[in-house]
């Protein structure tokens, strides 16, 4: 559950020409975050901050020519049915990743890889709507 909060310090220093648009304070099993949506120049970013301030992760998101050129061949030779529809940079605990996300048919797929553009995963998204409980 996400709640609106406002803007930590540390990311206006972070990122001083980025122009935030959502703020929220997340709490998941037990632990609470503050999570920042920005923009800067054309480049969407969202930023997830501990309690006590520090970076848990950042999520960039970025053009296919952005990608490293092995996870580029790698779309073209395996995965060229599948309609991109987001590609983002993931920075977690000093390593960096790439989510694509893509269509084919009527399902979502994602793939995932490293800061070399190695292949680490392709699976299929399956999305679960949970519906209030009956009593």
């Amino acid at each position: 559950m996400k709640a609106r909060c406002s803007e930590p310090a540390s990311d206006r220093d972070a990122y001083p020409k980025a122009k935030a648009y959502a703020y929220f304070r997340a709490e998941e099993n037990g632990e609470l975050s503050y999570d920042i949506e920005s923009t800067e120049g054309g480049l969407r970013r969202y930023v997830i901050y501990e309690a006590n301030g520090s970076v848990r992760g950042i999520e960039e998101h970025i053009t296919a020519t952005d990608l490293p050129s092995a996870a580029q061949h790698t779309i073209q030779e395996k995965y060229s049915k599948l309609a991109i529809t987001g590609i983002k940079r993931i920075l977690r605990a000093d390593k960096i990743g790439y989510e694509v996300a893509g269509n084919q048919g009527k399902h979502q797929y994602r793939i995932d890889f490293d800061s070399d553009g190695k292949l680490l995963a392709f699976r299929k998204v399956v999305i679960a709507l949970e519906v209030g409980s009956r009593k």
